[in-house]
């Protein structure tokens, strides 16, 4: 039997579905992602859609190679401080084995987002700014929160987690931007619900058809979606609400990393209005798991070197 105590009232729940925005609306943001042209390296057979287990370094770097600006940045992550690295990294393929590729295909996404971003003059850089980190970071969470959960394909995870934070791009590229109380909302469910209000539309269902019109599989778009889910949502104790709610749990974990320096999974777990979140986790079994994660001094290592 459903427990409604915590659940809010259906009206209060964001648009879910692309179909629900008005035509006009749907129109207008439509004409904006059909301006973003997919990364090179996110097509079909290309580095961002292989796991650790599916290639080499050696094959990566002879993919990466097409494109010396996104070997540079990565060289330049793994040189950065928050690695700490003794000896400075020369080889693209040592910084490919030492980031590991998560942190790889998080750089290399958010570098081709910057790139396209740089077509739209007067685009806010502290949105971007704030976007880029709370991405990485979500992927990195989503990533090793799948592993310990024992999911499958911990890479398809934390790109669709990664991939679900380009909405909040693009709703920088209409006439009314985010501005800095979009990044200092208390909680996501206040930010969905902002966007609700603002734009007509939320992040995730933004992002989920910026997937789709780039022919990224369904499953991944599907995922996307779906993110919000875990927090208006009970969810069934399944593999696939299961893979839901890390990525909807990586999403809220990541701002709350970012949002002091006292990063405490189980406080952000807990806060006001991530009621329905804590229960879902707690019904799958996860909230320890997810707090030991975000505990872990390789994870806090990752985060902080892919929000730098």
């Amino acid at each position: 039997m459903q427990d409604n105590s915590t659940a809010p009232a259906p009206e209060s729940i964001p648009v879910q579905h692309w179909s629900e925005i008005a035509e006009s609306d749907r129109d207008f943001w439509e004409g904006l992602i059909a301006k973003l042209t997919l990364p090179p390296l996110m097509r079909e057979g290309a580095v961002l859609n292989l796991s650790s287990s599916d290639c080499e370094p050696a094959e990566v770097v002879e993919r990466l190679r097409a494109d010396p600006l996104v070997c540079a940045k990565i060289l330049a992550v793994a040189n950065s401080a928050a690695m700490g690295q003794a000896r400075q990294v020369t080889s693209l393929e040592r910084a490919i084995v030492l980031l590991g590729y998560n942190l790889v295909q998080a750089i290399v996404t958010i570098y081709y987002m910057e790139y396209t971003l740089h077509e739209w003059p007067g685009y806010s850089l502290a949105h971007f700014d704030y976007v880029r980190r709370w991405s990485a970071g979500a992927s990195v969470l989503a990533h090793n929160c799948a592993r310990a959960a024992r999911l499958e394909d911990p890479g398809s995870i934390s790109t669709a987690t990664l991939l679900a934070r380009l909405g909040s791009l693009l709703l920088g590229m209409s006439p009314k931007p985010p501005d800095s109380s979009y990044h200092e909302m208390p909680n996501e469910i206040s930010r969905l619900r902002l966007e609700q209000a603002t734009w007509a539309v939320t992040s995730p269902v933004l992002s989920g058809q910026l997937a789709r019109l780039w022919g990224l599989a369904d499953s991944t778009a599907d995922l996307i979606e779906r993110s919000w889910e875990p927090l208006f949502l009970e969810l069934p104790a399944n593999y696939d609400a299961k893979v839901v709610l890390i990525v909807g749990a990586a999403i809220v974990l990541a701002a709350g990393y970012l949002g002091g320096p006292r990063f405490d999974a189980r406080v952000v777990i807990g806060r006001y209005n991530n009621e329905r979140l804590k229960a879902n986790l707690d019904r799958h079994d996860l909230t320890d798991q997810l707090v030991a994660v975000c505990a872990n001094t390789r994870v806090l290592k990752e985060l902080k070197t892919i929000t730098a």
